[in-house]
């Protein structure tokens, strides 16, 4: 009987032959992770946006209902106190919902007298499912007024102090005698939306509020 032998190659890879592996590898993951990153930027960018967008609608029909019921309302035009430069305009006596005005609202719903910005206020709530004051499904922070023209992460800080929940949102809305929403930000997750009536939306990563 003939006995064949096989001699086994035990012999792996060479240090070179790693390297090249490596290099190819170190190549391939420049390439990739940039344009994964960019398009996980985008996604974030679309979906904040989208949110900007329900909030300014549900924000519109809430004031135009409070403007059909009290269209000679005194109590509406004092409370028109706030200013705002929007698409290079100087706006004066113009009402604002912001943060404040959300958490005010959570903390005690109003039924009753119900101002302009209470009850927009109370309409993004119910948009943004945060009526639920146990368990609201994003967080407002405390009673602090935005700061025009600072960044978005300066302003989480002003209402959230050191601590910021991975709900934390920032909401910004400016609206006129008439009850016309004019300008709105939209912070989340990093991201800043700005919106001003007739222009594009503009997403920016830490962008400034108006």
């Amino acid at each position: 009987m003939i006995k064949m032998k096989f001699q086994k190659n035990k012999q792996g890879f060479t240090l070179v032959e790693l390297i090249v592996v490596l290099v190819i590898l170190a190549i391939l993951a420049a390439l990739l992770v940039p344009a994964l990153t960019g398009y996980i930027d985008r996604a974030k960018e679309k979906k904040v946006t989208a949110e900007a967008k329900g909030i300014w609608t549900a924000a519109q029909a809430a004031a135009s209902e409070y403007y059909g019921l009290h269209i000679n309302d005194t109590a509406m035009q004092k409370s028109m106190t706030n200013s705002c430069t929007i698409n290079g305009i100087k706006y004066k006596n113009l009402g604002r919902i912001s943060n404040s005005t959300l958490s005010d609202e959570l903390k005690k719903w109003h039924t009753k007298n119900l101002t302009a910005s209470q009850m927009i206020g109370q309409q993004v709530l119910i948009y943004l499912e945060s009526t639920d004051k146990t368990n609201p499904q994003y967080q407002f922070g405390n009673a602090s007024v935005p700061i025009q023209g600072q960044s978005l992460k300066v302003n989480m800080k002003n209402n959230f102090e050191s601590n910021v929940p991975g709900n934390a949102v920032f909401i910004q809305i400016f609206y006129d005698e008439n009850c016309r929403v004019l300008a709105l930000n939209f912070g989340k997750e990093g991201y800043l939306v700005t919106m001003t009536e007739g222009q594009d939306p503009v997403c920016e990563k830490n962008g400034k509020v108006l």
